[in-house]
């Protein structure tokens, strides 16, 4: 589909450095309603379905990236709970293990 498209525009382009004859003149207005305005329709829904498409993606990366952090949170707490227990037991220990030894 893209590459019609590119070749539409290429034809365009070329049509319009190129002088118009009478014949053309008068069918331009019949072509504009038959090719144009559709190929326009054509694009913009074209461009309407990428972004739609992109802006699904992009909610989907943050979303992960949402969790990933969740988790990273989740699990730093946990560790930072378990160290801190670690070092109250290693306190509570040691005034016992200085005094019996």
């Amino acid at each position: 589909m893209a590459v019609g498209l590119i070749a539409f525009g290429l034809g365009a382009l070329a049509g319009t450095i190129l002088p118009s004859t009478q014949t053309e003149k008068s069918m331009a207005p019949q072509l504009r309603e038959q090719v144009v305005e559709p190929a326009k329709e054509t694009a913009s829904e074209a461009a309407h379905e990428v972004g739609q498409d992109l802006r699904g993606s992009a909610e989907e990366a943050a979303e992960r990236v949402k969790q990933t952090a969740q988790q990273g949170a989740q699990r730093l707490t946990e560790e930072t709970g378990q160290r801190m227990e670690d070092v109250k037991n290693a306190a509570q220990e040691g005034p016992e293990a200085r005094s019996v030894g």
